[in-house]
């Protein structure tokens, strides 16, 4: 499909976590939704450019800065036209002279159209890129085709909160019960004197009835505009959407947004945010976002122990 394009594919089967953790970034971070379409997932175009952000996550002794940073020709970090993070949001600005106006809710300028149902899309556009791209097994002695006992553990919380905590108008709460048993049941499999594995390619056909649901429910009420331009920013709306289930169930029934008694109880805020942590310790693709979120995380910033015990307060975290 890419005749005449050279392509690079990674290749690394030894036992440093942080060399498949730097490659597992790099993938991600060269990809958009296309080329992810287009070719094999450990295949990318072979740019140049982009061993740069390869080379920035390898390991010092691998890839000392003091040689790797004399090959591109681009600002070092600091310097104007640099920035921490490679997908960083960057919108245009509606009305530039308003830029810095409050408009009272929180959101800049270009923000203001921005609805529920525009941040409700780009949610599910994370959570069906978090299944599809993000969970695949990195095991310490290299291995890639079956997940550890710890992974498939934080992969059953983790999608024990996504069928808890996802608004009902997202109608994929059944599939991800059912997924989740199935995670329940290879767990218990596994402390069996005989034991048991999850493989990747079991792991693909569980999540199947998820991904055919999520696309038919985006096609038929999240046909909008995404508002975000990064997979950060959906990130971060899947998790805001988690934590404001939580909060909407507590609301008295007068309240605006409170439907009908749920189905199943939202997850309460300390076993949201310890499986939101331990999914985005392993799992994350972004390593400048995962280390940054780790770091200010376990050291309990942005009052972290409120949020813990609090619903509104664990909105306002992830905020």
């Amino acid at each position: 499909k890419w005749p005449g394009h050279p392509l690079l594919v990674p290749k690394y089967e030894g036992p440093d976590r942080r060399i498949h953790d730097a490659i597992e970034h790099w993938v991600d971070a060269v990809k958009d939704a296309q080329l992810r379409q287009m070719l094999p997932r450990d295949a990318f175009p072979g740019e140049y450019p982009l061993l740069k952000i390869f080379f920035e996550q390898l390991p010092e002794e691998y890839a000392p800065k003091q040689v790797t940073i004399t090959l591109f020709d681009e600002p070092e970090s600091g310097e104007e036209g640099s920035s921490a993070c490679p997908n960083m949001t960057a919108m245009h600005q509606l009305v530039p002279r308003l830029a810095d106006d409050a408009v009272g809710n929180g959101w800049s300028d270009m923000e203001v159209n921005f609805t529920v149902r525009h941040r409700w899309a780009d949610a599910l556009l994370m959570l069906q890129h978090t299944m599809q791209e993000w969970i695949v097994p990195m095991l310490e002695d290299g291995s890639s085709q079956a997940f550890s006992y710890k992974q498939v553990k934080i992969l059953d919380s983790w999608i024990a909160v996504l069928a808890s905590n996802l608004p009902p108008a997202f109608q994929i709460a059944e599939p991800l019960r059912e997924l989740h048993r199935g995670l329940r049941s290879k767990l218990r499999a596994a402390q069996m004197p005989e034991g048991a594995h999850l493989c990747m390619d079991e792991w693909k056909t569980m999540l199947q009835p998820v991904l055919r649901e999520i696309a038919t429910v985006g096609q038929r009420e999240f046909a909008v505009p995404t508002a975000c331009v990064s997979d950060t920013c959906r990130l971060w709306s899947l998790l805001h959407t988690l934590a404001g289930e939580t909060l909407r169930q507590e609301l008295p029934s007068d309240d605006v947004g409170r439907g009908e008694a749920p189905e199943v109880q939202a997850a309460l805020p300390a076993v949201l945010l310890s499986a939101v942590r331990d999914f985005l310790s392993e799992f994350f693709k972004c390593l400048y976002c995962r280390n940054h979120f780790l770091e200010q995380f376990d050291a309990g910033s942005y009052g972290l122990e409120r949020a813990r015990n609090n619903s509104a307060e664990a909105v306002l975290y992830f905020w």
